[in-house]
């Protein structure tokens, strides 16, 4: 394939796989359509205004954004194409970590999503002695719009670009990741060849083709969104981009997308909102419906069909599932979700429903991708097989055979920035990339995630506890809007609960529970019953040393999310320890 570098995906399209419809927003009632033609333009005009700017190659440049967009797309282009590297924030960080991101990287200039974005930036903007520049990518009074940069290129600027063309090399530094390492953030520096080895792996295991759409569900600024994006516009896939709002998937029917990259809270949800649809329903729909889930939570791997299932399936798909894939767009061939934190049974779920979830795995250091399950190749349960050039191996494993996961290949960051603790991921002299996440090989090749280890401890009993995949769980439960699981240390584990208020006082008040304020509500006993209850469910499908045996109740919760958390970016922990720590003391004493 005839690209090297971030920035030549786009022309590589211009001269094979031309669209009239290359990247398109929605907006409101209404669809906006970029061509290539049409996105070439703005990158040059954009690249030629960053140049009049002063931005040389090498200087950051940061993107703080909640959703994906084609301004997003462009601005990220147009910075490639002058040698700049990228620095996606994730919206989901917390004021203290967007203060570090940006100072630790340097960042010369700052492009904005959202006005609450703007301000979180310009709150501490004061601190930052490199940000010379601030731009929003929406209208904001008094702050300039990314537009504004649009420069008619002259012929000294098109010189530049074409010295930029020449010099830049697969090598250098495309873009700086930060994930949230030990409590803080840490910078995985990745290069162009980094990337595009992902992206093209991406293209051979999902056949992307120049016929199919892909739609930006998530940030951006979640490199396995990123790459999926890239792979769209190297073969020419039409990218849609939907109307801001956490999981919504209601314009997916009209963008009919092949392939999406999910968090796995957004499916979660998806489902749950079904089943309290049915509940609300006559008891024929309730029993028609929760037999439908059960049966497609028993989907079959290949291979291993039955009569007797097949006939059950196509009567559920007939009866419930052909009006629920039609929610997502009914032409869906994949959607790619990070593994280890949905059930199995819930990947099968949504497989029987249409909805084909394709698990993979990849931490930031190895831009985002390390293996993958795919069509013709999936297991469910696991993380997939390895990408091509790609080596897994397993540090010092156990009798079962887990242990650290420890990975070679051409897509291993060189360089980790800020250098962390002794039992954080590191690199080896030699290219391996030493992880924190723990799992085994199983027999046929597929690799199987026991432990994500940036949120994971070593239990009392001995065995390694994830504390995310409980929390993800607990958050996908009915009245629970969040959750921090607690257990570093301690002799059990215990979890701080923030309820549902909406749901909560709407099941109160059906049960005749007396409602006064949520700083009451949080200490009443039937309240307290009602999520112990919740708990005890959760508890059923764990072993011993993954059960909670404490919570509290909240009142409210930590900084509100503005967009979906992305696995490597849960709340910061230390903060919220911090500020509850009294509450936590009272559960173990």
């Amino acid at each position: 394939m005839g690209f090297r570098r971030v920035f030549d995906i786009l022309l590589h399209q211009a001269a094979h796989y031309p669209q009239k419809n290359a990247l398109s927003l929605k907006k409101g009632h209404r669809q906006v359509v970029f061509s290539t033609h049409h996105c070439l333009q703005i990158v040059e005009e954009l690249s030629a205004g960053l140049l009049d700017l002063g931005l040389k190659k090498g200087e950051r440049a940061a993107i703080f954004a909640d959703t994906g967009s084609p301004e997003w797309n462009f601005i990220d282009l147009s910075l490639q194409k002058i040698g700049a590297i990228v620095v996606p924030v994730p919206a989901v960080v917390s004021t203290e970590d967007l203060l570090f991101i940006l100072k630790d990287s340097e960042a010369k200039i700052c492009f904005a999503g959202s006005p609450d974005l703007c301000r979180r930036v310009q709150a501490v903007r004061a601190s930052l002695v490199h940000l010379k520049y601030l731009y929003a990518l929406e209208p904001v009074p008094d702050m300039p719009y990314w537009e504004s940069l649009r420069t008619l290129p002259t012929e000294q600027h098109l010189r530049k670009f074409n010295t930029y063309k020449a010099v830049l090399h697969e090598d250098d530094w495309a873009t700086i990741v930060y994930s949230n390492v030990d409590g803080m953030p840490r910078g995985a520096w990745l290069s162009h060849k980094n990337l595009i080895h992902n992206v093209r792996a991406l293209i051979k295991l999902y056949g992307l083709n120049c016929d199919q759409r892909v739609a930006g569900f998530t940030s951006l600024g979640y490199l396995p969104e990123r790459l999926l994006v890239y792979a769209a516009l190297a073969v020419g896939a039409s990218v849609f981009y939907g109307e801001k709002g956490r999981g919504n998937v209601r314009w997916m029917g009209e963008a009919k997308p092949h392939f999406i990259v999910s968090s796995p809270r957004i499916p979660e949800e998806w489902i749950e909102k079904k089943q309290k649809k049915a509940a609300d329903g006559t008891t024929f729909r309730q029993r028609k419906t929760k037999w439908a889930i059960a049966v497609g939570a028993q989907y079959p791997d290949a291979g291993q069909w039955t009569l007797a299932y097949w006939v059950k399936w196509r009567m559920a798909r007939f009866l419930v599932f052909r009006k629920w894939r039609k929610e997502w767009g009914g032409s869906l061939r994949g959607v790619l979700v990070e593994a280890g934190f949905l059930p199995p049974s819930r990947v099968r779920l949504l497989t029987a429903i249409g909805i084909p979830v394709f698990e993979f795995y990849g931490p930031s250091a190895a831009a985002g991708l390390v293996c993958a399950n795919a069509p013709g190749n999936l297991k469910f349960g696991t993380a997939g097989k390895p990408v091509p050039e790609t080596y897994i191996e397993i540090q010092a494993p156990q009798e079962s055979g887990t242990g650290q996961i420890r990975i070679k290949g051409p897509q291993v960051a060189q360089r980790l920035e800020p250098p962390a603790g002794e039992n954080s991921t590191s690199i080896t002299p030699d290219g391996w990339l030493l992880t924190k996440d723990r799992g085994r090989i199983t027999g046929d090749g597929f690799l199987e995630i026991t432990n994500h280890d940036f949120m994971g401890v070593r239990a009392s009993l001995g065995e390694y506890v994830s504390l995310q995949t409980i929390e993800y769980q607990l958050n996908a439960t009915p009245y629970i809007a969040q959750s921090l699981v607690l257990g570093f240390e301690r002799p059990f584990l215990s979890a701080l609960i923030v309820p549902d208020m909406v749901r909560l006082k709407a099941r109160c008040l059906s049960e005749k529970i007396w409602w006064t304020s949520p700083r009451y509500v949080v200490l009443d006993p039937q309240v307290r019953a009602l999520f112990q209850a919740v708990i005890d469910e959760q508890n059923k499908a764990y072993p011993a040393a993954w059960q909670i045996q404490k919570f509290t109740l909240l009142a409210e919760g930590w900084e509100e999310m503005t967009t979906e958390p992305t696995p490597e970016w849960a709340p910061s922990r230390a903060g919220i320890l911090k500020k509850y720590h009294k509450e936590i003391d009272k559960m173990y004493r």
